[in-house]
């Protein structure tokens, strides 16, 4: 009988530890005015090494067991802020409908087009269709990934004005997907949310971050490709999936002619968690959940004011 106890304390903090709300109301959402991203990593990590090697592991997230199906992950967003005693909060996200998208485009030969950013590179802008998160399935979502230890949180303290700032945006951008020309219909990499031109999930969090006056986003979040013009594709010049499969092209190793393609990825931020978790780095707090799921909070005012 006292085993029994024992079992079902365990199965009953197991279970406790996953509760979102809990987690949340425990931990950043004491901090007075906060940016909190949350983040799903891809359940294997993405190769970027080179073409094949990028689509071999795509294919593994999507079919190998996968604990999410966030096949290249995902990001959303919590703002708190409080000011003069009045507590705001809002959560938002920027997602894809369907992924396989994308795949259209590959097939009618765009090649890397799809991940450009038409302002930095001379290919064209490559959208699907998008919307945005829901908090009560993301929370519901985040629970399971909780349990299958596929899931961290990095919270940023900011101050009073960036807060404000970027949690009216936040409103701005979803009372935009309301309007006929939906904002939410255009998802993809290049797209300018700041702009309310749609976004990527993790192009959603970038200009948050960087409206929130978070320090050196760029190296947070960004991934750095270059991209020979054999695979840069568009209505005219085609890529065969052949030329994607059947090449050694080291996307990680910049040659004279290559673009570079450069894209906030949600992996790069979560490797930057895991860095600052492993770190000696000052936290207003560090909890781990389940062994392996971190939740940070980080100062980026650099003030010492406990919660």
């Amino acid at each position: 009988m006292r085993y029994l106890f024992l079992i079902i304390l365990v199965i009953t903090n197991a279970y406790s530890n996953t509760d979102f709300e809990k987690i949340a109301d425990e931990s950043y959402r004491k901090i007075d005015n906060s940016l909190t991203i949350h983040i799903i990593p891809p359940t294997y990590r993405l190769d970027w090494s080179n073409s094949r090697n990028l689509i071999l592991s795509i294919l593994k997230n999507k079919y190998l067991f996968p604990k999410t199906t966030a096949i290249i992950g995902h990001v959303t967003a919590e703002i708190n802020c409080q000011n003069n005693g009045i507590k705001r909060r809002m959560f938002l996200g920027q997602k894809v409908n369907n992924l396989e998208g994308f795949k259209d485009y590959l097939l009618n030969g765009y090649g890397f087009s799809i991940l450009n950013r038409p302002k930095d590179n001379r290919s064209p802008l490559i959208t699907i269709e998008g919307s945005l998160d829901n908090y009560e399935d993301s929370k519901r979502e985040f629970e399971r990934l909780i349990k299958k230890n596929n899931f961290a949180i990095i919270s940023y303290r900011i101050d009073k004005e960036s807060c404000n700032q970027t949690y009216q945006f936040m409103q701005e951008y979803k009372k935009n997907a309301t309007k006929e020309d939906k904002v939410i219909n255009r998802y993809g990499f290049g797209v300018s949310p700041k702009e309310l031109n749609g976004g990527g999930c993790a192009t959603f969090i970038e200009t948050l971050m960087e409206m929130s006056k978070i320090k050196s986003v760029g190296e947070k979040l960004n991934r750095s490709i270059f991209v020979p013009d054999f695979l840069i594709g568009n209505k005219t010049k085609k890529v065969s999936i052949k030329d994607l499969i059947f090449n050694e092209k080291d996307l990680l190793l910049k040659e004279e002619s290559d673009e570079v393609y450069v894209f906030p990825d949600p992996q790069v931020l979560y490797d930057e968690l895991l860095k600052r978790a492993n770190s000696q780095s000052d936290f207003i707090f560090k909890k781990k959940i389940n062994n392996s799921v971190y939740i940070l909070g980080i100062d980026n005012i650099k003030r010492n004011k406990p919660l």
